[in-house]
């Protein structure tokens, strides 16, 4: 008997570069900030709200320079794409709201459309029971669930195969947020 596999994506920092932009953005609209300590703090997930406050940055101006500087990894992409082109179902799963997914999802539409999207108000990675249904939903024997964060995207059930992106854990390696192996 064929087992019946479905795709799980991350969108940030796994399908979009958004982590990059976010840096750049900021440095774009202030030169001065210290771009090793706001890589930590992008990375570690604080607020951009807050960060453009505390840098005297006007949101909205941040908001729209990121837009304007995100990117897809490719290769991820491509990839995901293919699967879908191979019929395998391809869900989206975000921890983000609903509005910034949204508007996130312009820069990867026209490379993918998602099956179905989860986002913050109708998903909670952390609960087992999201994922048993999701998998009852579509009568799925397994998921591979694609992310870039170990506290969120590495999930407690034994039907999901979660797939962290080795780009992203470069990138922590690279501002010393990972130490190397044996320290």
């Amino acid at each position: 008997m064929k087992n019946k596999i479905i795709i799980g994506c991350d969108l940030h920092n796994t399908l979009l570069l958004s982590n990059d932009a976010w840096i750049s953005a900021f440095l774009k609209l202030n030169p001065t900030i210290d771009r090793n300590s706001l890589s930590r703090e992008i990375y570690n997930k604080k607020s951009r709200k807050e960060l453009a406050n505390l840098y005297k940055i006007n949101y909205d101006d941040l908001l729209s320079v990121y837009y304007s500087l995100c990117s897809i990894n490719e290769k991820l992409v491509l990839f995901i794409k293919s699967l879908q082109e191979n019929n395998f179902k391809i869900l989206l799963i975000s921890s983000s709201n609903n509005k910034k997914v949204n508007n996130d999802l312009k820069n990867i539409s026209k490379y993918i459309l998602f099956d179905e999207i989860y986002t913050r108000e109708n998903f909670k990675k952390g609960n087992a029971s999201d994922w048993d249904k999701l998998l009852e939903k579509h009568k799925a024997d397994f998921m591979i669930y694609i992310g870039n964060d170990y506290d969120e995207d590495i999930i407690n059930n034994d039907k999901v195969i979660s797939i962290l992106s080795g780009h992203f854990l470069l990138e922590l390696k690279n501002i010393g947020i990972l130490n190397e192996r044996g320290k």
